[in-house]
């Protein structure tokens, strides 16, 4: 079996969507597939190249999917020559791409598995389905909807300042206009959904995600894997030496962005003992990092930091490579997950089990799904510091323990083996489904 890949980007760009495709690619090889990506092209990388055992072509008619996808879906025609030369038996559309890779998959009369990824195609504002107000949008899309989002959006980073001051001159004019604008946005989002619900079959990253589809075709949701062998339980000594970090901390891993929940879990630190601290791995340091790195984000945090009389407790690793990064899980108390929005399936829940740290992550994040309350972790609802708090006091008697339970979490049901062949069964099962409902040539007369 030939399988392509559509994916927004690859390495050596590389995410959480990356990392779980490079896992599920490796996975399928072992088991014979013959695997190929299509991605978008990068300066300083080669057109087609053999990389680790996969095909990978680049083009610059995917550039530009994450920013806007109807660019990439309206040169769909252009890329099916692309597809026909790599000849493969289905297609695996990832994300942003997936528009324009199931129209050449309809086009091309072959079987397609949607592979989601996050919000990005179904909330036409882009605002994670995390309203203004910071409740949650269950994709809700309608113009009155989006609508009410965007008159409230002007608090958000990304309309501040000139643009905000425009956007209300704008609403004060033409009041009409914005109402149009909208209603072809949510046109538009409409027809991705319809897209995205026409491929052979659905793959979400957690159950609570099936609730974003509707239609007849199957919705799947396999877990991610992780690598048990980059991803575990190391001697935490240099990393504490190396940072400055004490016997007891707890950890949160991610740039600081108002939808992942920092702020939420530094003000549980001020609900901890003075000696437990806060590691907050991404960001420099909010009071002496560079003037690039300051946002709407980062003064909250740095706000409610100063607010708490916390400054002495929190410390700032910046970017961690991998090594330092597992030696950072391998000693924490916990690793906290604290974001407030459908957080899609963030591999750092992963990397922090097969390194044996437990987990305390918010009731809406996707791969909360593999912690077993009190056994490797707890699930809190969001923005809920005292929550957050209690689930760390709770574990810290019993960290050996837990740790172990996390540990063989990771080792038994986020192999690559047992993933991977998941989703092979999803694939091989399109691909039948696709074949039975073919027309049926008509018996000789």
């Amino acid at each position: 079996m030939k399988i392509l890949l559509f994916s927004d980007q690859w390495y050596p760009i590389g995410g959480g969507i990356e990392q779980y495709l490079k896992g599920l690619a490796a996975e399928l090889q072992r088991r014979g597939a013959d695997v190929a990506m299509l991605t978008a092209g990068h300066d300083g990388c080669p057109e087609r190249e053999i990389w680790q055992g996969i095909e990978v072509v680049r083009t610059r008619l995917l550039n530009g999917a994450i920013r806007d996808p109807a660019p990439v879906l309206a040169r769909w025609p252009h890329m099916v020559p692309l597809v026909e030369a790599i000849a493969p038996d289905i297609i695996f559309a990832n994300h942003h791409t997936s528009v324009a890779a199931i129209e050449i998959a309809r086009h091309l009369d072959l079987p397609v598995v949607y592979g989601y990824h996050g919000t990005g195609l179904l909330c036409p504002q882009r605002i994670r389905f995390l309203k203004p107000d910071k409740s949650l949008c269950y994709n809700e899309r309608s113009v009155d909807n989006c609508l009410a989002c965007r008159r409230e959006m002007t608090n958000l980073d990304r309309v501040t300042g000139v643009r905000s001051a425009l956007n209300a001159l704008h609403r004060l004019i033409r009041p009409d206009s914005i109402r149009q604008q909208v209603s072809e946005r949510v046109a538009r989002y409409d027809r991705y959904q319809a897209l995205l619900e026409s491929a052979d079959a659905l793959v979400v990253q957690a159950p609570a995600w099936m609730q974003f589809f509707r239609g007849d075709r199957p919705i799947y949701a396999p877990r991610y894997g992780i690598d048990t062998e980059t991803f575990r339980p190391v001697d935490a000594s240099s990393f504490r030496q190396k940072y400055g970090v004490g016997e007891r901390y707890v950890l949160v891993t991610s740039r600081i962005h108002e939808s992942k929940g920092q702020d939420w879990a530094i003000a549980a630190l001020a609900g901890l003992p003075d000696d437990i601290q806060l590691v907050l791995a991404g960001n420099s340091s909010l009071f002496t990092g560079p003037k690039h790195e300051d946002n709407i984000h980062t003064q909250r945090a740095r706000a409610t930091i100063e607010r708490l009389k916390l400054r002495e407790r929190v410390v700032f690793t910046g970017f961690l490579k991998t090594e330092e990064l597992v030696s950072a899980y391998s000693g924490a108390i916990a690793t906290i997950v604290p974001s407030i929005w459908f957080d899609p399936y963030p591999n750092v829940l992963l990397e922090a089990l097969a390194c044996a740290c437990p987990v305390v992550a918010t009731e809406t994040v996707g791969s909360a799904e593999v912690l077993t309350e009190g056994s490797n972790g707890y699930i809190v609802p969001r923005m809920d510091p005292q929550s957050i708090a209690t689930a760390v006091k709770a574990i810290v008697p019993r960290r050996p323990d837990m740790g172990r339970a996390a540990r063989q979490t990771a080792e038994r049901d986020l192999n690559w083996e047992k993933v991977g062949g998941d989703v092979l069964q999803i694939l091989e099962r399109a691909i039948a489904d696709r074949r039975a409902r073919r027309p049926q040539p008509a018996p000789p007369s």
